[in-house]
């Protein structure tokens, strides 16, 4: 284990394994943008207004989705509805 490239006065370590696994999992780093306010420029703000007051404009929601209350409601259109609704907030997070 002293090899002679090894110059320094450490003394390597060595550790074998045996391991029967059938799966290794990781999770990588996700990168989530987000605004930095305090850098914005006005022009920066009042493009950011704009495209929020544009996008809130085109969002079209039935007002029966929002008073049903039926925990186990299976009307599709309310499913589709909601599933665009929480969509286009998730976009909006990132405008």
């Amino acid at each position: 284990m002293h090899d002679i490239d090894n110059l320094s006065d450490h003394d390597p370590i060595q550790l074998e394994l045996g391991l029967d696994l059938q799966y290794i999992g990781f999770s990588a780093n996700i990168y989530t943008p987000r605004a930095l306010w305090e850098k914005a420029s006005d022009l920066d703000l009042f493009n950011y207004k704009t495209a929020v007051s544009k996008n809130l404009a085109d969002l079209r929601l039935q007002p029966d989705v929002f008073a049903c209350h039926n925990m186990n409601c299976i009307d599709n259109r309310h499913f589709q509805a909601l599933t665009d609704y929480v969509q286009y907030k998730v976009l909006q997070k990132h405008v």
